[in-house]
């Protein structure tokens, strides 16, 4: 029963994820904005660590790249649990 119960939630949780994943944008730019206010939290401990421009712009780039990356596993993951 208990795990009848985690599966329908799972399921029901899976299919909002698709529902908002239909809309590829507003998703895609939730992602973004979370990454951006990372960055903006960051940027001061970056600056003190990193003493010049070069390396707080190299460590906000690759802090973007996990954000994406991140963003291509959740839309990979949807779209295999949908296929199959």
């Amino acid at each position: 029963m208990a795990h009848n119960a985690l599966s329908n939630h799972t399921r029901r949780f899976v299919s909002l994820l698709w529902q908002l994943h239909g809309n590829i944008g507003g998703v895609f730019a939730v992602f973004l904005l979370a990454g951006h206010l990372q960055i903006n939290l960051r940027q001061r401990f970056d600056r003190e660590v990193a003493g010049f421009h070069g390396s707080v712009h190299r460590c906000r780039n690759e802090r973007l790249y996990l954000v994406f990356n991140f963003f291509s596993d959740i839309h990979n993951s949807l779209q295999n649990s949908m296929n199959s």
